[in-house]
């Protein structure tokens, strides 16, 4: 019987680490650890990750100094002692059966759906309608459907075998605060022989807490899609496939874009400051290089990609303001 370690970061997270802590609890696959890194929380979060620690012999609890959920969970990596590690924040939850169902099918890399929560609203999110297998070329054709609906960019609601991230070296990169979910993910599927997606939404997204964008807008961000999209183009170019998959791999790009002026309307810069971003963003090089041959499927990308190519700032600006208010 194979055992998982779920590898939990948690700060200042004393609001919802009671029912996280509750779904894991519950689960219907027994072999499990869980592993609590307290990443130096202000409040009572290792008070209450302590106290079930103390009533459930699977629960472990780490303290270490705050550096952030990427040194957490590379510190969890290192305590798990299971076969497979799986990743869950601390605002979130899972459905009773979340392992079992991961578990029933055997891959390298094994991805499920989720539940998106925003309040009382709730939305399934999910990459197919039945079990998907893939292996070899395969494998990396399907990622960049799986990347394009940006489903790849989190590290839950996915299972990892831990002797891939050993041999490997695989950690998050500690020196990036933007896209080192993704970059991890990139690294652990260049290093997978199969990968199974299965469409059962089994992981509950907290998208008012984790999914909030009214903090400050970074400044870096576009630096960071554009490293991410370099990321995916040099693991194509590793594997020569990054011809055969061009347009869709820089549509990579596009994508990032897309993220990143939705991000930026979203938060409270001004109207003078966003206008000058975003036309950095659609008078950069690389950006510039990609327009004229990419075709983007989804809708959306369709539009973007059009009012860049003609260098649309305002209409650009005004539809993304219209889209955070949707």
């Amino acid at each position: 019987m194979k055992k998982i370690s779920i590898i939990i970061p948690v700060y200042n997270a004393e609001q919802y680490i009671d029912n996280c802590l509750k779904s894991l609890i519950e689960q219907t696959y027994k072999n499990i650890e869980i592993i609590l890194v307290d990443d130096g929380s202000k409040d009572s979060s290792y008070d209450i990750c302590l106290k079930y620690s103390k009533k459930y012999s699977f629960i472990k609890i780490f303290h270490k100094t705050n550096g952030g959920p990427s040194s957490a969970r590379n510190f969890g990596i290192n305590k798990a002692s299971g076969d497979y590690i799986c990743f869950v924040d601390s605002d979130d939850a899972v459905s009773k059966n979340y392992i079992e169902k991961l578990l029933e099918n055997n891959a390298d890399f094994i991805l499920g759906g989720f539940v998106e929560v925003n309040g009382e609203n709730k939305k399934n999110i999910k990459i197919c309608d039945f079990i998907q297998s893939f292996e070899k070329e395969g494998l990396y054709y399907k990622f960049l459907d799986v990347s394009e609906n940006d489903l790849f960019n989190s590290p839950w609601c996915k299972l990892y075998k831990k002797k891939i991230i050993e041999k490997n070296k695989i950690q998050f990169d500690e020196s990036i605060k933007m896209g080192e979910d993704l970059k991890f993910n990139i690294n652990y599927l260049i290093n997978c022989e199969s990968m199974i997606i299965i469409p059962d939404c089994i992981y509950f997204y907290n998208k008012s807490v984790s999914g909030s964008l009214t903090k400050k807008f970074e400044k870096t961000r576009w630096s960071t899609e554009k490293n991410v999209y370099n990321e995916f183009k040099k693991m194509y170019e590793l594997k020569n496939l990054y011809l055969k998959h061009k347009s869709r791999i820089d549509c990579m790009l596009l994508q990032g874009a897309k993220k990143t002026i939705y991000i930026l309307c979203a938060s409270n810069t001004k109207y003078d400051e966003s206008i000058k971003y975003i036309n950095d963003i659609v008078n950069d090089v690389e950006m510039r290089k990609v327009v004229n041959y990419i075709k983007p499927k989804n809708k959306m990308n369709k539009i973007l990609l059009f009012l860049i190519k003609n260098r649309m700032i305002t209409l650009i600006y005004l539809l993304f303001k219209i889209r955070v208010k949707m």
